[in-house]
């Protein structure tokens, strides 16, 4: 148990080392942006993650997904074929059999692969993000570097304005950014292709 202990507790420091420098190099890069305010900051950081997301999504992917991929498509067009048979409550049958037997196996492990790619490709770097977020910009830092505990207010019309938080600011850019590369793609889509396709 001790070895078990010592083996984490050594693990925990090396982590703990690396991320410090990780969050050193960030500071230097990111703190000429601050003449900017937190506010303009933490979106751009959002924006970045996002993007890194939306570029990592399209190009990483994994041996095993793609082979996992291939099955599930394999044998998602035998069951469609199967559907096709003249007799149709035989068509049925063998639909049934193909799902028991190979595509309900082959679905689940090409969903389960998928879905790590997706934590690993998106929530991850969201998440690492956030955290840095949150420590840079946390409202002791906020009062050190912008003399304010929060990112900045918004007027209700009542007599005390509405302070933004640091997380509450970087979900909502999160959220916009990802609405920004969805309106990005669909013009993309609309009127990019189109011109090249010689229909505008």
């Amino acid at each position: 148990m001790d070895k078990i202990n010592y083996i984490v507790d050594r693990l925990w420091d090396f982590i703990e080392m690396y991320l410090t420098k990780i969050t050193f190099f960030m500071d230097k890069i990111i703190s000429p942006l601050d003449v900017l305010g937190p506010g303009f900051v933490i979106f751009f950081l959002a924006f970045i993650t996002v993007l890194f997301t939306r570029v990592m999504g399209k190009i990483y992917t994994t041996k095993r997904y793609r082979e996992l991929e291939k099955d599930y498509e394999h044998w998602q067009a035998l069951r469609k074929e199967a559907l096709k048979h003249d007799d149709r409550e035989k068509g049925k049958r063998l639909a049934r059999n193909i799902d028991s037997a190979k595509l309900n196996q082959a679905f689940y492990d090409y969903f389960i692969e998928g879905f790590l790619k997706n934590l690993l490709t998106n929530v991850l770097p969201i998440l690492l993000m956030l955290s840095y977020v949150m420590t840079a910009y946390s409202p002791a830092e906020l009062a050190d570097r912008f003399n304010r505990q929060y990112v900045f207010f918004i007027a209700t019309g009542g007599p005390t304005p509405m302070p933004v938080g640091t997380m509450f600011w970087f979900v909502i850019s999160v959220l916009c950014s990802f609405m920004i590369f969805a309106g990005l793609k669909f013009l993309y889509k609309k009127y990019f292709l189109k011109i090249n396709n010689g229909k505008l």
